[in-house]
């Protein structure tokens, strides 16, 4: 089924790997065989959430250093001022949606918690 569908033992063992990296699944060790089995973690939905969360904050962490930049920027040419200042209202915008999309994530782990445990009550 996979070769119908063009998908390569290649791209596969990458995208294991990544998961892999993520904590999103686990290899199972194995002494008997060659193959490699993984299984998907039981809180893959909470990681997920939390790498989405951290991966916001490093974006705004990479903006806010970039806007600190461009306050250490000396010396612009009159001719480059409107180009400077554009790019840097682009970053101020970046910076302030990312601030709000991190506020509103704010407690959301924990909503998530309390969502799951209502899904599966019988799990928990």
């Amino acid at each position: 089924m996979a070769d119908e569908l063009g998908v390569t033992k290649a791209a596969i063992s990458v995208q294991v790997r990544t998961l892999e990296k993520h904590l999103m699944c686990h290899k199972i060790p194995t002494s008997n065989d060659r193959k490699d089995y993984y299984f998907i973690s039981d809180d893959i939905s909470m990681t997920s959430l939390q790498a989405n969360i951290q991966k916001m904050q490093r974006i705004q962490h990479q903006i806010e250093h970039t806007l600190h930049i461009f306050d250490q920027l000396e010396g612009i040419e009159e001719e480059e001022r409107s180009s400077h200042d554009a790019c840097k209202r682009r970053f101020i915008e970046m910076q302030a949606m990312y601030e709000m999309f991190l506020n509103r994530l704010d407690g959301l782990e924990e909503e998530w918690n309390r969502r799951r445990a209502q899904l599966f009550p019988q799990i928990e």
